[in-house]
């Protein structure tokens, strides 16, 4: 059986990416070349640190070497979260197994006994082979520690076993004393080369590392500064790392697996992946989805249709590929390779849009949220698909747009300062006018009994946040379909 990618670690990159697969070193090397606004940031070295980035890491490696921060982590989670990134990145079930055999091992002499070792591993993944929900990801998160477990003593150990280790290992690489160098680049990519800009923007690349550098877009800082502003980061993990801190961090996480193992691109990403996640759960990942919408360096303006066609012509290829059924367990033994952003308007967060926009010819759909970036987030993608978008903040204004404009599929979230999610779900149910309308909900919570109470109410779906823009695209389409 081949490795994932056997690329000699020297000469790849190892990036933070929305895609299934990063930009070539080709793609980078070009954009650094023809960038003309890069800046060191931050210098480590045995002989110090150096630069505008010195305070920020100085005040991070303290953070990552306070044991008491991370002492609230919960295993069981922390699972869940590799669990889920395993899902993301390695969508067939023979990359799956790949990536837990480079990071693990199996349980037992599965090499002694193959045929039911075969069963096994069918059995576990059978439930995957269709639709599956949150309640089916958890269970088989909790499942898979009787299968399988990390190596001893790697990175993903410390991880989910013992964070403030792995996290106090962090913390040394970045102390001058240790004697290890890092350097933090900045780049603004304005003017770089526009096809390789394209194909940045095509893996929604936002940093990398090469040869001990990390290398960032400063375009996203603003982004993910506002995002902090919003109630929802403050409902994630860990409070006391901001989503800068975490990106970065994503990035020394692989830095240290190069040094210290010979993992695959893949399976290293889906390792610092967990880790980001565990931190701020996918909500980093939401924040960079959103900045590609917005972000287009001037040497790409002229080319926007372009970028767009290319983007849904990608997205449409990896749901077929994604789409494809095994039909037999060989499959799991074949051999596979893995293959300035604008300044917001301050004043949104404390407007939401009772209008229509979108298609007006298209189905039509009305979210109501209290969270602008869900907000954001739903009307983008439900606008891509085609069809038109009313927006509200809460259940006291969404009840009556309900009433009047008879959508198609309402979006509803669950936790609401104002008239909340399961009051509203109640009360829409009761009117005889929307008993069967389609409603999805968004909820932070996945414990069965919220959700099965939101069934007992008929609610069509849902989905635990933070939501992704590829998995709303579906769940919104399903629902739709059957109108």
């Amino acid at each position: 059986m081949k490795p994932l990618h056997t690329q000699n670690s020297r000469d790849c990159a190892r990036a933070w990416y929305g895609g299934k697969e990063p930009p070539n070193v080709d793609v980078l090397d070009l954009l650094e070349v023809t960038d003309s606004d890069s800046q060191l940031l931050y210098s480590l070295s045995a002989a110090g640190e150096s630069g505008d980035y010195t305070e920020r890491m100085q005040s991070l490696r303290h953070t990552l070497q306070t044991p008491a921060l991370f002492s609230s982590w919960d295993t069981e989670r922390s699972q869940l979260q590799f669990f889920k990134t395993l899902l993301d990145y390695a969508p067939h079930m023979s990359m799956r197994f790949q990536v837990l055999l480079c990071l693990g091992s199996f349980k037992g002499s599965w090499r002694d006994n193959p045929q039911v070792f075969k069963q096994q591993i069918e059995n576990f993944f059978a439930p995957l082979a269709n639709a599956y929900d949150a309640l089916t990801v958890e269970r088989m998160a909790q499942q898979l520690s009787t299968l399988w477990a990390p190596h001893p003593d790697s990175l993903l150990d410390h991880l989910l076993h013992n964070p403030t280790l792995l996290c106090q290992i962090l913390g040394d690489r970045l102390d001058p004393g240790e004697g290890r160098e890092l350097k933090i680049i900045g780049h603004s990519f304005a003017e770089a080369d526009p096809d390789a800009l394209k194909k940045l923007i095509l893996t929604q690349t936002v940093a990398y590392e090469r040869r001990g550098e990390i290398h960032f877009n400063m375009a996203v800082r603003h982004t993910l500064e506002k995002w902090e502003e919003d109630p929802t980061i403050r409902q994630s993990v860990t409070q006391e790392i901001d989503l800068f801190d975490t990106l970065l961090l994503h990035e020394l996480v692989e830095i240290a697996l190069e040094e210290t193992t010979d993992l695959s691109p893949l399976s290293a990403h889906i390792a610092a992946t967990s880790f980001e996640r565990c931190l701020k759960d996918s909500i980093l990942a939401m924040a960079i989805d959103v900045f590609f919408l917005d972000w287009q360096p001037s040497a790409l303006l002229e080319d926007q249709r372009e970028i767009e066609g290319e983007i849904r012509e990608e997205s449409a290829q990896k749901t077929e590929v994604e789409a494809q059924v095994y039909d037999s367990i060989a499959d799991l033994f074949a051999e596979s390779e893995v293959s300035p952003a604008p300044a917001p308007d301050p004043t949104r967060k404390h407007i939401y849009n009772t209008e229509a926009k979108g298609n007006p010819d298209g189905k039509s759909v009305i979210v109501i949220d209290d969270s602008p970036m869900i907000r954001k987030i739903v009307s983008d993608v439900v606008v891509k698909m085609g069809h038109n978008i009313i927006e509200a903040a809460d259940g006291a204004i969404g009840i009556p747009l309900v009433r009047s404009r008879k959508p198609d599929l309402i979006v509803l979230d669950l936790v609401m300062a104002k008239k909340g999610g399961m009051e509203t779900l109640k009360e829409l149910r009761s009117d005889p006018n929307f008993k069967t309308t389609p409603i999805i909900m968004l909820t932070t919570e996945s414990n069965q009994r919220v959700i099965r109470e939101a069934m007992t109410w008929r609610v069509n779906d849902y989905l635990v946040k933070p939501i992704g823009s590829k998995k709303l695209k579906e769940r919104i389409a399903a629902q739709l379909d059957r109108r």
